[in-house]
């Protein structure tokens, strides 16, 4: 088990060089175009912060959380997509779990994060 943990450390540390570098710096930034474009929305609705949400209230949880991943579904799909050509490149072969590592890193991390800050300094500036 640590050789695995080891490994998938070291993968995914080396994934800051090599092919397709890029994506490590523009996946994130795309999940922070989507969680900017849907928390404006989100103030723009009056609603409240998207993680506050999400971890305090039971019935609208699933609601969001599906929200959250339709709205960055096709993000996803490119982190996937993207690190599986990597790992063919460099590797040779699939590792599926630091594949799930990296999409969840790249793109849903940023996004869940970031979506409900900016609904809030949104909302503020909407009040000034």
């Amino acid at each position: 088990m640590d050789d695995v943990l080891a490994r998938i450390g070291h993968d995914l540390l080396g994934r800051l060089s090599g092919p397709l570098t890029a994506r490590v710096f523009l996946q994130p930034l795309m999940a922070t175009f989507f969680a900017a474009r849907d928390g404006l929305a989100d103030a723009r609705h009056g609603r409240p912060p998207f993680m506050a949400t999400i971890l305090g209230s039971r019935d609208d949880r699933r609601r969001l959380i599906h929200e959250g991943f339709t709205a960055i579904l096709k993000l996803l799909i490119m982190a996937v997509l993207l690190d599986l050509i990597y790992q063919v490149i460099v590797f040779r072969r699939i590792y599926p779990f630091e594949t799930l590592d990296v999409a969840i890193i790249l793109a849903i991390l940023p996004y869940f994060v970031l979506r409900g800050p900016i609904n809030r300094v949104a909302q503020l500036w909407r009040r000034r």
